[in-house]
């Protein structure tokens, strides 16, 4: 009955939190020969709706502290938290030598796990409004290290996720943190990885060229909901999407979604 429940709240996840298995012109997204393809295929559409794909954003812009939710799960807390985030799909990471307690099923019983420091652009109302969707993300409340709401102190913020937001500040690109669309890869099974999803970042005092940045203290390893990757687990991750070996990014514990 446990194996069902996990089940069903990672398909969950997958439907409503991690990016579309297919893009609009059928590139197969993460994987395959499309997996670097631009995110909304490679008609020009994307582009065309984002034409300011190579200027930088302004990021001057404060998200309110305080965030609005839809209780979508009551096991795991699933729900639409409205506001600032930080997205970390596209950042790689470094083990900082701590631990990290994550919750698992309802918030009541914990798993430890290596913890990963990730540098990961805030997304902003800004950031949001140019590619045409809302200020909201998705969340699992319960989970990760948040305390069953989308409230945050001053000076912090969620990693969270939205996978609509496609042109986004990139760590990979030159100079790092440029506005790009995401480059999606698959790094092979027994990839080491970080999940930022649902964990407390600071944000940074001083903007990585421009781009107002936060600090997020992962967990590696973690596949989500406290569970453990097993070694036949593949990784999906836009992190080092715009270095000369995309793949490269794969051995620096990549802030990831899990393919199982």
């Amino acid at each position: 009955m446990k194996s069902t429940q996990f089940l069903v709240r990672v398909l969950m996840v997958l439907v409503l939190a991690l990016p579309s298995v297919y893009a609009a012109d059928g590139d197969n997204l993460p994987g395959g020969a499309g997996a670097r393809n631009d995110p909304r295929g490679n008609t020009g559409s994307g582009r065309d709706k984002h034409p300011d794909v190579d200027q930088n954003i302004d990021n001057n812009q404060r998200g309110p502290i305080q965030a609005t939710r839809t209780m979508i799960d009551g096991v795991t807390g699933m729900t639409n938290c409205q506001g600032e985030y930080a997205l970390c799909l596209a950042s790689t990471c470094k083990p900082t030598g701590r631990k990290i307690k994550v919750k698992k099923d309802d918030g009541k019983s914990f798993t430890v796990f290596e913890e990963s420091a990730c540098t990961c652009p805030v997304i902003t109302a800004e950031i949001a409004q140019q590619n045409g969707v809302g200020l909201t993300a998705i969340a699992a409340v319960n989970e990760g290290n948040m305390n069953g709401s989308c409230e945050h102190p001053p000076g912090k913020i969620w990693a969270l996720y939205n996978k609509d937001i496609l042109l986004y500040p990139q760590e990979s690109a030159t100079p790092p943190f440029r506005p790009a669309l995401a480059n999606m890869q698959t790094c092979p099974a027994g990839t080491v990885g970080s999940n930022c999803w649902n964990f407390e970042c600071t944000v940074d005092e001083k903007p990585a060229n421009g781009t107002r940045t936060a600090t997020c203290f992962c967990a590696i390893n973690d596949g989500q909901f406290g569970r453990e990757v097993r070694p036949y687990d593949s990784l999906f991750t836009a992190a080092g999407g715009y270095f000369a070996n995309p793949s490269s990014a794969c051995s620096m514990y990549p802030a990831n979604g899990w393919l199982q």
